[in-house]
């Protein structure tokens, strides 16, 4: 057990709007930090972490909690495992007590990979198969001696179910062994090692434990590279190869390098690069970085010279984001690229030409920014008025997702004007115009989900009301006020509002379905989220977090309407209305701040 103080001593430090970030992009607004739900799929933001509460609050799908909550939900962790989570991530030692409950899930399936990982390099080292040797020889064909494998935990996986009778022997379940991902069924049921006839490169978290697994075949079977699926110890767009052993030198240097393969990495090590990762058979993604950036300065993501790399390359410019700006200020990330030559990686230029070479290629790193909008610029006719205005629209394109920062009017003005001979106030023109479509569009799409959200805060506002007699005072009062949407919420309002306060829930729920037969579904599903604490405060949380999602709705709405009118009675007007707007907003949120957080 943990004991209590232990359990605070370990929330108080930890920032929830770093922790989220490790995970989602946020982006400040005033003193509160927004971004997509990781919960549910959205398009635009409704998920907020407030950094005085150290609580967080998607107006989408209703999630909320602090960071044990956050953790819990996002690794499908038991509390006690989210609580060690975040005491690793703090360096903070935990006094445990030992007592009769059992070991939590995550610690059973880190004990797991432990023995997968100790029986796998055995059957490498020691081995007699024939599978075993070629693994050797196939290791020791890429500079990989035996005392190479040592150091790295390099493996063997010979299959037929000899990795499951091993843990079986050490006293793991079938259900332990699946949920790893160290086994699976067969066609016919049966159980099977997911890896056999493979080297295997174990993937570690930052405490160097094993939470998965690569494997590269030595045969002719297909993939030719497989890893671990995602488990409760293991998401792949979250985790790099190689992180533990590198992030010393990456904090010490602070510079962290990006390779896309096991054997690149190991080769980068041992050739002094200490300070490399690898992505584990995705794309570098922003939570990548988000990780990286606890650790370094500057990313420089190294792109191989064959197919797969230029279509990396090309991925690559989905990463340009208000991250890499300065206006993220401490969370920033300073991301650079380099290319190899064509037909190359890593581990075959230090082979051929030495880690000088590699160090050169490495010193021409440029900024993605700068990176994509040359590879925009390739296929550009710049003999022509019409190409190079072509030009323009699609490296403006580039720089969109940082509108309305320093660095892309910067880009602009010093490298995109000069560049296809136009004048910084056209080439500014064009961008804000584009700027304004796409802004029009987002507050499309931020008015047709916040309408969504609207209703769902009326469904819990209405079951509230029935469910709760001590806040029908309260709440009658503000339903007189409320905007209902569609037909039946307003009847069924009305209905619950003219009825005796004192009634029983249940004639309350009769009363509404007569009201609104075609609301049945959403009553009998009683859809109110659970709660605990004060009825009253609920209520009060709901109205306000109601007229915060209304309020955002209507901003929305005219913002669109602004976008089209260039300028007029109509337009200061309207600009008057989002102002007058946004400050009634500002006053819900600190009403909202108020109300006590037991009642998320």
């Amino acid at each position: 057990m943990i004991n209590d103080d232990d359990i605070r001593k370990v929330r108080e430090a930890t920032e929830l709007v770093e922790l989220v970030q490790e995970t989602v992009v946020l982006k400040q607004r005033g003193r509160e930090f927004w971004g997509r739900c990781p919960f549910h799929d959205e398009k635009t933001p409704s998920f907020k972490v407030d950094p005085r509460s150290q609580l967080y609050h998607c107006f989408g799908c209703h999630a909320g909690g602090d960071a044990y909550g956050y953790v819990m939900r996002t690794q499908n962790m038991e509390f006690l495992d989210a609580v060690r989570y975040l005491a690793d991530r703090a360096s903070i030692t935990l006094t445990e007590t030992q007592g009769s409950l059992q070991p939590g899930k995550k610690t059973r399936l880190l004990e797991l990979m432990k023995a997968s990982t100790e029986y796998y390099a055995l059957q490498l080292l020691r081995s007699a198969e024939p599978g075993a040797k070629t693994a050797r020889q196939y290791l020791s064909g890429r500079n990989m001696g035996l005392e190479l494998a040592k150091r790295w935990q390099l493996g063997y996986a010979p299959g037929n179910a000899k990795l499951f009778d091993h843990l079986s022997s050490k006293g793991f379940t079938i259900q332990e062994c699946l949920d790893a991902n160290m086994v699976i069924k067969g066609q016919r049921g049966q159980t099977q090692d997911r890896f056999y006839e493979r080297v295997m490169f174990p993937v570690a978290d930052l405490q160097g434990r094993t939470i998965a697994f690569g494997g590269r075949v030595i045969g002719e079977m297909e993939p030719k590279d497989l890893n671990t699926s995602e488990t409760l110890l293991f998401h792949k767009r979250e985790t790099l190869y190689a992180l533990d052993r590198a992030k010393a030198a990456i904090t010490s240097g602070g510079t962290a390098i990006v390779v896309e393969g096991y054997t690149d990495t190991i080769a980068m090590h041992e050739a002094g690069f200490t300070n490399t990762v690898a992505t584990l058979g995705t794309a570098l993604t922003i939570q990548h970085l988000k990780l990286l950036n606890r650790f370094a300065r500057k990313v420089i993501y190294l792109f191989d010279g064959d197919e797969a790399g230029k279509r990396a390359a090309v991925r690559a410019a989905e990463l340009i984001t208000e991250d890499i700006t300065p206006e993220a200020g401490r969370f920033r990330v300073l991301l650079e690229v380099a290319e190899l030559p064509p037909g190359t990686d890593p581990a075959d230029l230090l082979a051929q030409k030495g880690s000088q070479a590699l160090q050169e290629i490495l010193d021409q790193s440029m900024p993605l920014i700068r990176y994509a909008i040359q590879q925009s610029l390739k296929t550009a006719n710049l003999a022509s008025p019409e190409g190079r205005h072509a030009a323009l629209r699609s490296a403006l394109q580039v720089l969109l997702p940082i509108r309305g920062s320093i660095l892309a009017n910067t880009y602009i003005a010093d490298e995109l004007a000069p560049q296809l001979g136009v004048e910084f106030s056209q080439a500014l023109a064009l961008f804000n115009s584009m700027q304004a479509l796409r802004s029009t569009e987002q507050d499309s799409q931020e008015s047709s989900q916040g309408k969504a959200s609207n209703t769902n805060l009326q469904n819990e506002l209405l079951i509230l009301y029935i469910e709760h007699p001590e806040t029908r005072k309260i709440l009658a009062e503000a339903f007189e006020r409320i905007a209902w949407d569609g037909e039946d919420l307003p009847k069924l309002a009305k209905a619950l509002i003219s009825a005796d306060q004192k009634a029983e829930s249940s004639e309350l729920y009769a009363l509404a379905l007569d009201a609104a037969p075609a609301y049945a579904p959403v009553l009998s599903a009683k859809q109110r989220q659970a709660f605990t604490g004060s009825t009253t405060h609920h209520a009060y949380l709901l109205m306000y977090m109601l007229k915060e999602s209304q309020l955002l709705n209507e901003i929305a709405l005219a913002k669109i309407a602004y976008a089209k009118q260039a300028s007029g009675d109509l337009a200061d007007k309207l600009f008057q209305e989002i102002s007058a707007k946004q400050s009634e907003l500002a006053t819900i949120r600190e009403k909202l701040a108020k109300v006590p957080k037991t009642t998320l």
